[in-house]
């Protein structure tokens, strides 16, 4: 494990089923290299983060909700931060929580690249590849029609 800190812009529980199924974390990490056309993120991506943390404060908090089913992960782009992202990721594995991860890069970016610690291993599931501008009636848990969605055990 790195000791690292995350680069963030929001932290809140969500009980609605929003971005995966209800009484879950949404983390939406900091920043972004990437500049897909039409990304509803983009002001977080060039600014400075609102918020930093580091991994033993946010596992406390993300830990202190007993009811959580588990966590989605958006930004920015959550690679940017891979390390973080993968530290993260095996604590909510080890405890057998859902995770999602919203990803710019396709799976075979993630496979194929040269990449930090992190990208070789994605945690059950992954909305994956550039952002798009949606259609007018994206699909569930997805920004656009072309991002597909990855299942991982």
């Amino acid at each position: 494990m790195q000791m690292s800190r995350l680069r963030y812009d929001r932290l809140s529980y969500d009980t609605s089923g929003l971005l995966g199924p209800p009484g879950r974390w949404l983390l939406w990490f900091h920043g972004c290299f990437r500049s897909c056309p039409g990304c509803i993120a983009a002001d977080w991506n060039n600014a400075d983060a609102e918020y930093e943390l580091s991994f033993q404060t946010l596992t406390h908090l993300l830990d202190t909700h007993p009811d959580a089913e588990g966590i989605t992960i958006s930004g920015g782009e959550p690679f940017g931060q891979s390390a973080f992202l993968a530290d993260l990721t095996e604590h909510f594995h080890r405890h057998g929580l859902g995770i999602i991860v919203y990803t710019g890069f396709t799976l075979s970016e993630l496979r194929n690249s040269q990449r930090p610690r992190g990208y070789e291993r994605p945690r059950r599931r992954a909305g994956a590849g550039r952002h798009r501008r949606p259609h007018r009636r994206p699909l569930p848990g997805r920004a656009g029609r072309r991002q597909s969605f990855l299942r991982f055990s």
